[in-house]
């Protein structure tokens, strides 16, 4: 690679690395400016949800929630198992069962 094709390539990619330089550095320094990691955090997980939908949808033209309804009936599970009282009879309460 001669040198003009190398300083060519820094131009193309400074933005690039810049944006990386600033995402992995953002915990550091997040709560300095106010900002919320926790919403950060929510941001990220979101957008991986709407990336894997886009992919199972774009790819493959189906789409399946089915097994969302398994973790929508343990959470309802556990919160039913919440609202009763007395012993919870399960391993991870108390052992019995």
């Amino acid at each position: 690679m001669n040198r003009e094709a190398a300083v060519n390539w820094v131009r193309q990619n400074i933005p690039t690395v810049l944006l990386w330089i600033v995402l992995l550095t953002m915990p550091f320094w997040m709560k300095a400016v106010g900002g919320y990691t926790e919403l950060a955090t929510r941001v990220v997980v979101m957008g991986l949800a709407a990336m894997a939908l886009n992919c199972l949808l774009g790819f493959t033209g189906t789409l399946s929630f089915g097994h969302a309804a398994y973790f929508g009936i343990g959470r309802v599970r556990g919160w039913a198992d919440d609202q009763v009282p007395g012993p919870k009879h399960c391993r991870r309460c108390d052992g019995r069962r």
